[in-house]
C-alpha cells in the first residue's frame, strides 16, 4: 500500500456555521458541474479547475518563475485569502457552504481566471 502525503491548511469561516475550507498541496479528483482552463505564460503551463467544492491551480510544466495560485469565495461571503505553490494548491469546501467562484493566476500581479460553479 502506497500513502501520499499531504500538506494543508485549515482556514476557519469568519460566519456562524462550523464551515471549513482546506488547503491543500496534493492533486484531488475531479467533481460534476465544473470548469477548467489551460494558460502557457513565460515558457510554463498551468492548468485550473473549478467547481462547487473544490478549486485548484496547477503549474504542469516549464522552468519559470511562476507560481500556481487559487482563491475562492464560499456561499457564506468568506473570501479566503491567496494560496501558491510552486506545484499544485487547492481549496476544498464542503457542500453546505460551497464554493461560488474561485480565481486562478499564475503569477502575483496579473488579472485572475475566474469561474463561477
Amino acid at each position: 500500500m502506497q500513502i501520499s502525503k499531504r500538506k494543508s491548511v485549515r482556514v476557519a469561516l469568519a460566519t456562524g456555521m462550523a464551515a471549513i475550507a482546506t488547503v491543500a498541496m496534493t492533486p484531488q479528483p475531479a467533481s460534476a458541474a465544473a470548469a477548467s482552463y489551460t494558460k502557457t505564460r513565460s515558457g510554463c503551463t498551468y492548468k485550473y479547475y473549478s467547481s462547487s467544492t473544490l478549486a485548484w491551480s496547477q503549474k504542469v510544466s516549464g522552468g519559470c518563475s511562476g507560481h500556481a495560485w487559487v482563491r475562492a469565495t464560499l456561499a457564506s461571503g468568506f473570501l479566503t485569502g491567496w494560496y501558491d505553490s510552486t506545484g499544485y494548491i487547492e481549496i476544498s469546501a464542503s457542500s453546505s457552504n460551497r464554493i461560488v467562484e474561485s480565481q486562478h493566476k499564475s503569477q502575483a500581479d496579473e488579472t485572475p481566471w475566474v469561474h463561477r460553479p
